[in-house]
């Protein structure tokens, strides 16, 4: 996430719970209904956090240790062929299977597969006669499963590539999304209560206006604004008690 991003988010989570907390917002039916949409989108923010955070690092190390399966595996059956073909001067076998760690290192992850199985397939018909070098069936389907398991983690690497891409673009509109909720949904219910609740009313657009400072203005200007809003905050407390006394009298 951008830092804009991040400012933005604990300001919607901020204003949220503050909302749900205020008592003002007791009994107002389709005020509550909006503000639990409000938290509803902030969930669908958290997935698409959670899938673009996906430890991509660990992705790699997975496919690099399965590859490295693979490649050391075609590389001990291509050097005992090779030994073979070159001790029995089978034409055009050793051509086949010569290859060395640099011919690996230097394709594209797709190649090395390909290499590796071309090695498997130049070899196979040639197992009865290798029974002496230790290049038996079962070596071979060894290295049959390796290569199935490194074709494997590539659409699976790539899949995560995807989604992580796919959740950063999702992550910008589920932002706007909560901009617009707030502003087209919960404000104009909120308006009402400027005058049936003014100590609360100002107390939350304050709020949004530190919020929109903070990321937005310099650092004196912000406190100055957080500032206001204690202040308004110990105003409303003092309203709430006063009003609550005279109640009881």
């Amino acid at each position: 996430m951008k830092t804009i991003q991040v400012e933005r988010l604990e300001s919607y989570r901020a204003r949220y719970a503050w909302l749900v907390a205020a008592p003002e917002i007791a009994g107002r039916t389709a005020l509550a209904r909006q503000i639990a949409a409000y938290g509803e989108q902030l969930a669908v923010v958290d997935q698409l956090i959670a899938e673009q955070r996906r430890y991509l690092p660990a992705e790699h190390a997975r496919r690099d240790a399965i590859f490295g399966e693979m490649v050391h595996a075609a590389l001990v059956v291509a050097g005992i062929v090779e030994s073979y073909a070159s001790e029995h001067a089978v034409p055009g076998l050793r051509d086949q299977v010569r290859l060395v760690p640099s011919d690996f290192a230097l394709a594209r992850f797709d190649d090395r597969v390909t290499l590796a199985q071309q090695l498997h397939d130049a070899v196979l018909p040639f197992v009865p006669e290798l029974s002496g070098y230790d290049l038996t069936p079962e070596v071979m389907a060894d290295l049959q499963a390796k290569i199935r398991a490194a074709a494997h983690a590539l659409p699976t690497l790539r899949g995560v590539i995807i989604s992580k891409q796919v959740a950063t673009v999702g992550l910008a509109a589920a932002l706007q999304r909560l901009c617009q909720l707030e502003r087209e949904r919960i404000l104009p219910l909120l308006f009402p209560l400027q005058k049936s609740e003014p100590g609360f009313y100002r107390r939350y657009q304050l709020f949004r206006e530190v919020s929109h400072r903070r990321r937005t203005r310099a650092a004196g200007e912000t406190a100055e604004m957080t500032a206001q809003l204690q202040a308004v905050e110990t105003i409303g407390q003092t309203t709430r008690v006063d009003e609550d006394t005279k109640l009881a009298a």
